[in-house]
């Protein structure tokens, strides 16, 4: 499929233009790196901690009370408030202030995704262990129906 002249050059123009204002893009400043680097190091932290308490709830809430339960979990573990350790403050004592709350900010960000995902994973596998459980007996008291 041949194109017209005229598309070509439009295309070799838009093409041009795009690759001229990416070009352009203005070269991050000390405070933005600042800012991504204790935002990615707060995550970093956060992947360290445990969130085994949350899918123990979800697995018990999912066998006690099925999706609902599941759901209460997951906004739960959603709203909780969440603090950096005061041994990780301690480690971050010496840096910008920038630095430490956007470390802040990343880890309460990621250990809140962590907890909100253990909670749903463990309310599913409840839910499922429920229903299973309950199809078992519903058919196990059918066989003994006359």
């Amino acid at each position: 499929m041949t194109r017209s002249r005229p598309t070509r050059l439009l295309l070799a123009l838009l093409f041009g233009a795009s690759s001229i204002l990416a070009a352009q893009q203005p070269a991050p400043t000390a405070g933005q790196e600042e800012l991504a680097r204790g935002r990615l190091d707060g995550q970093v932290a956060a992947q360290a901690i445990g969130t085994g308490g949350w899918f123990i709830g979800g697995v018990a809430s999912g066998v006690l009370t099925g999706l609902i339960g599941t759901t209460v979990i997951w906004i739960a573990a959603g709203s909780t408030d969440v603090s950096v350790p005061a041994d990780r403050r301690l480690q971050i004592v010496n840096q910008t202030a920038v630095y430490q709350q956007a470390f802040e900010s990343g880890y309460g960000e990621k250990l809140k995704v962590q907890r909100k995902r253990s909670a749903l994973r463990g309310g599913l596998l409840g839910t499922a262990a429920f229903v299973v459980w309950y199809l078992a007996s519903a058919d196990a008291t059918s066989d003994y129906a006359y």
